[in-house]
């Protein structure tokens, strides 16, 4: 089934404040009150970098400020999300947050805005399983065009074709309720400027894109990073991003980023691995992971698979292993057959937990 739309303000245009606040986080349970004005101090502290950061695209749009509403604003951001939980005025790492926050645990940057290729890889799954909508809509128009304002001029046309093109195949009532709200919108300046503006600077924080300021206008430039990505997502994929995400995500983050950074030039596929090969890579992992990570109340001994696995597909990656989650969750099934671990899996979650048997 397709994936959510995400509520987006126009300011909300930089995805490493999202990283601070789970670093903020971390275990904790913090008052709302108080991540704020470490966001805020966070700004402050940074402005060198920030102006370094965003040098060509001129000033720099949607700062966590004091007496503004913007932390409020990125807050939300990461709560819908499903990066941090909030209950009344206390918020907490859901499990997409804990996995950036372990990622993030200790490493050092040149510039805390610049995200590592390990946050790119979490930001983009996670945007591509929020938003599949709007930010496939914005991927496939950037080709033609070449500044904000003709992207924004021709979104919502763009968006509606779409659905409408989706929803023939599949007939699905979530699409047709998008498609109704859509084409409802008395305002289309006041949406548009709140979905496109910050799309288009998080694919900035991706290396997906390059902006800069050309006579006053916000202009940009496709990366080669984009031209792999976009061949590797089909409009079909969309319907069931998520399936596409399990089964194909990390070779298509590999093939589009290996000319951003320095991936091996010749990996290995997990999936065409013996069992035997597989089993010596992953027992370890999961030997390691239940004796130092973050284990469940007694009643429950075990690791939770989501995190886990989100951990060792980077894990491997950086070793030169392109290893889907599916691929993993498999493997760890087989596992059950030498008697050592137990994956319970909860289909109405969609997430599971590994244990020793």
């Amino acid at each position: 089934m397709i994936s959510y739309r995400l509520i987006t303000h126009t300011k909300t245009r930089t995805l490493a404040y999202i990283s601070e606040m789970c670093r903020i986080l971390g275990k904790s349970r913090l008052e709302k009150i108080k991540v704020k004005k470490k966001l805020e101090l966070f700004t402050l502290n940074n402005i060198d970098y920030i102006n370094q950061y965003y040098r060509k695209v001129g000033r720099a749009v949607g700062l966590i400020l004091p007496n503004t509403r913007s932390a409020e604003r990125y807050i939300q951001l990461a709560v819908n999300m499903r990066i941090i939980n909030q209950s009344n005025n206390y918020l907490e790492l859901a499990k997409r947050g804990k996995v950036i926050q372990r990622i993030i645990n200790g490493m050092k940057k040149d510039n805390p805005f610049k995200l590592s290729w390990q946050e790119i890889f979490l930001y983009l799954k996670y945007l591509l399983l929020s938003d599949s909508i709007y930010f496939y809509t914005l991927l496939n128009l950037l080709p033609r065009y070449n500044s904000l304002v003709q992207i924004s001029m021709n979104f919502r046309a763009s968006v509606i074709s779409m659905i409408k093109e989706l929803y023939q195949i599949t007939y699905e009532d979530i699409l047709r309720n998008i498609l109704l709200d859509i084409e409802s919108w008395r305002h289309e300046k006041k949406y548009i400027e709140s979905i496109v503006p910050p799309r288009l600077y998080w694919l900035y924080d991706l290396k997906l894109v390059e902006l800069y300021m050309k006579r006053g206008r916000l202009k940009y430039k496709l990366k080669e990073t984009y031209k792999e990505l976009i061949n590797g997502i089909k409009k079909l994929d969309v319907i069931n991003i998520d399936k596409f995400i399990e089964n194909n995500y990390v070779s298509l983050f590999y093939k589009s980023y290996i000319s951003e950074f320095s991936f091996s030039r010749s990996p290995l596929y997990f999936r065409e691995l013996t069992e035997n090969e597989k089993r010596k890579i992953i027992k370890p992992l999961i030997d390691r992971e239940l004796k130092n990570a973050d284990i469940l109340p007694s009643s429950v001994r075990g690791i939770i698979f989501s995190i886990f696995a989100e951990n060792v597909s980077i894990h491997l990656l950086n070793k030169g292993i392109i290893c889907e989650i599916k691929d993993f969750r498999d493997s760890i099934k087989k596992l059950a057959e030498y008697g050592e671990y137990y994956l319970y899996w909860d289909s109405s979650v969609n997430d599971g937990i590994i244990r020793k048997v």
